[in-house]
């Protein structure tokens, strides 16, 4: 193979065969990277992926069970924060994790809700392919 993999192929597919799969691999990951690309930029407008707010998933290594809530080691305190058109703002630090919480629900509601309507009006179809991807 032209990766310098040695294999074996049964004498009928011997002229058809050019690589040991390697080749259809890369094809594969190749395409999964664009469709991923094309429809990352399809869902992004202003610095803000629409895909990312609307859904409520939380990153792996999230300990709060809250999104954009997380504990403040140095200061002993939750801390609520969110991202949106490229911005990081600061929500404060509270004592309670419901306080936290409640702050980040306000900011979401505030920020994204108003975000998702524009988008919605402004991109009618691009927010009929990302409502069917669900």
């Amino acid at each position: 193979c032209s990766c310098g993999k040695i294999f074996e192929v049964t004498a009928d597919k011997f002229e058809s065969v050019q690589s040991c799969g390697c080749a259809q691999d890369r094809a594969r990951k190749y395409q999964a990277e664009t469709i991923l690309k094309e429809y990352t930029e399809m869902a992004t407008e202003d610095g803000t992926n629409v895909i990312a707010i609307r859904d409520k998933k939380m990153l792996k290594n999230n300990t709060s069970g809250v999104r954009g809530v997380s504990w403040d080691r140095s200061r002993n305190k939750w801390m609520a924060q969110i991202m949106f058109k490229g911005e990081n703002y600061h929500l404060g630090r509270y004592d309670k994790l419901e306080d936290a919480a409640e702050i980040r629900k306000i900011a979401e509601q505030k920020m994204f809700g108003e975000f998702l309507k524009w988008f919605a009006e402004e991109f009618p179809e691009r927010w009929k392919k990302i409502q069917k991807r669900k």
